[in-house]
């Protein structure tokens, strides 16, 4: 008997029943695997083409445009989506200014009632209030000043950030 199946093994058909089992999980696997593999590959490939990072999982302040080219997904840029960067930007002047916390930024956006990330991308269960740990990540992702990294390797963008080096620096300091 086989504890966590409850397969009982009394007879010839049940013996052919294990084995058939085991047969369709390790192809199972195999499987999983190979779409893994397959859909990794596919985005190398499109981010060797396009010379584009096609992750799009960006941070809070940009969004994420895929384009189509012929009717097929390719790799796109994030785009930087000013409203929200403009609320990125007063966090750091409410931060470095006037020396609140993370908590009283997320209070300060409760109020003012402004979509959460997963909110704004409109992701089902998605909190309806701010939490200090989603403004230090924003806060803390090098994507503020134009640095993406994916998959180990470092990409420089050259458009516009949201912040400065030298506020990027000084964000770290305060926040130790």
């Amino acid at each position: 008997m086989f504890a966590q199946e409850d397969l009982v093994v009394d007879n010839e058909t049940s013996v052919m029943s294990v084995l058939m089992f085991f047969i369709h999980s390790f192809k199972a696997d195999q499987d999983g695997k190979q779409i893994k593999h397959n859909i990794l590959g596919g985005r190398d490939k499109l981010a060797n083409q396009a010379h584009e990072v096609p992750n799009g999982m960006v941070i809070w302040p940009f969004d994420y445009f895929p384009k189509r080219i012929y009717g097929k997904m390719v790799t796109g840029k994030p785009s930087l989506n000013k409203e929200r960067a403009a609320w990125v930007r007063k966090w750091v002047e409410w931060i470095l200014e006037e020396g609140i916390g993370l908590a009283e930024v997320c209070r300060r956006m409760n109020k003012a009632g402004v979509p959460t990330p997963r909110a704004s991308r409109g992701w089902k269960g998605a909190g309806k209030e701010w939490k200090p740990k989603a403004v230090r990540d924003i806060l803390r992702s090098g994507q503020l000043i134009g640095i993406l990294r994916w998959k180990g390797k470092c990409y420089i963008e050259d458009g516009e950030t949201v912040l400065t080096r030298d506020q990027f620096e000084a964000l770290s300091k305060e926040a130790g």
